[in-house]
């Protein structure tokens, strides 16, 4: 399975169980991937997993960069919702059945994770 299918399948399970903060979270992640899919190979295109990770990789550095601004602004109550869409980005990526691509992720996006390396 596919990182771009994994998103969609795990997209479907948060419209099913309501989960609203990680449907979001989903949804910005499928966008971000389908934007870079059509600018790279027009709409009948699709990613690669590597090409995938390169722009889940960005989306964390700009989460990252969002924290930081809002500390610095003094809006920690922004910061902290930065900080639950990250981990809820985590926890999408780090649970599937596709062991292989989720640690290519969290190799990549999120490196620190022992157990995929």
């Amino acid at each position: 399975m596919t990182i771009q299918d994994q998103i969609e399948a795990d997209l479907k399970d948060a419209m099913k169980a309501k989960q609203a903060e990680r449907l979001s979270v989903l949804r910005m992640a499928k966008s971000a991937l389908m934007n870079a899919t059509i600018e790279k190979y027009g709409a009948g295109g699709k990613l690669s997993d590597p090409e995938a990770v390169v722009v889940i990789r960005k989306q964390v550095k700009q989460r990252e960069d969002s924290i930081a601004g809002f500390e610095k602004g003094g809006r920690p109550e922004l910061a902290d919702k930065e900080r639950r869409e990250m981990e809820i980005r985590d926890k999408s990526f780090g649970s599937g059945s596709d062991q292989g691509s989720q640690c290519h992720i969290k190799g990549a996006a999120w490196s620190g994770h022992e157990d995929c390396h």
